[in-house]
Protein backbone atom coordinates (compact mmCIF):
# COMPACT_ATOMS: atom_id res chain seq x y z
CA UNK A 1 0.00 0.00 0.00
CA UNK A 2 1.25 3.19 -1.07
CA UNK A 3 -0.35 6.72 0.53
CA UNK A 4 0.13 9.17 -1.55
CA UNK A 5 -2.26 11.81 -0.93
CA UNK A 6 -4.42 13.21 2.33
CA UNK A 7 -7.17 15.06 1.03
CA UNK A 8 -9.05 17.15 3.45
CA UNK A 9 -12.99 17.66 2.42
CA UNK A 10 -15.46 19.70 3.85
CA UNK A 11 -18.95 17.77 3.33
CA UNK A 12 -21.73 19.36 3.98
CA UNK A 13 -24.18 17.00 5.58
CA UNK A 14 -27.43 17.31 4.67
CA UNK A 15 -26.63 18.38 0.98
CA UNK A 16 -23.59 16.14 -0.02
CA UNK A 17 -23.12 13.19 2.26
CA UNK A 18 -22.70 9.85 0.60
CA UNK A 19 -22.25 6.35 1.41
CA UNK A 20 -18.65 6.37 0.88
CA UNK A 21 -18.17 9.23 3.32
CA UNK A 22 -20.53 7.96 5.41
CA UNK A 23 -19.03 4.63 5.52
CA UNK A 24 -16.13 6.18 6.39
CA UNK A 25 -17.42 7.94 9.34
CA UNK A 26 -19.24 4.60 10.11
CA UNK A 27 -15.59 3.33 10.20
CA UNK A 28 -14.02 5.65 12.89
CA UNK A 29 -16.85 6.38 14.98
CA UNK A 30 -16.68 1.81 15.36
CA UNK A 31 -13.20 2.39 16.14
CA UNK A 32 -13.66 5.03 18.84
CA UNK A 33 -16.93 5.52 19.30
CA UNK A 34 -16.02 8.58 22.45
CA UNK A 35 -13.71 10.92 19.85
CA UNK A 36 -16.79 10.06 17.18
CA UNK A 37 -19.95 10.39 19.30
CA UNK A 38 -21.18 13.74 18.56
CA UNK A 39 -20.06 13.64 14.79
CA UNK A 40 -22.37 10.38 14.58
CA UNK A 41 -25.44 12.21 16.28
CA UNK A 42 -25.10 14.91 14.36
CA UNK A 43 -25.33 13.08 11.23
CA UNK A 44 -28.27 11.20 12.33
CA UNK A 45 -30.03 13.76 13.98
CA UNK A 46 -29.38 17.30 12.84
CA UNK A 47 -28.07 16.58 9.22
CA UNK A 48 -29.62 19.86 7.86
CA UNK A 49 -27.00 21.73 10.45
CA UNK A 50 -23.93 19.41 10.25
CA UNK A 51 -20.92 20.47 8.27
CA UNK A 52 -17.96 17.64 8.28
CA UNK A 53 -14.67 18.66 8.09
CA UNK A 54 -12.63 15.07 6.97
CA UNK A 55 -8.42 14.31 6.04
CA UNK A 56 -9.14 11.58 4.20
CA UNK A 57 -5.92 9.32 3.35
CA UNK A 58 -6.08 7.91 -0.14
CA UNK A 59 -4.43 4.58 -0.64
CA UNK A 60 -2.51 3.54 -3.92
Amino acid sequence: MIYSLIKEMIVDVFRELSRDVLSLIKRAYMADPIRHAYLFYDITYYPEFTEAYLNVLVMR
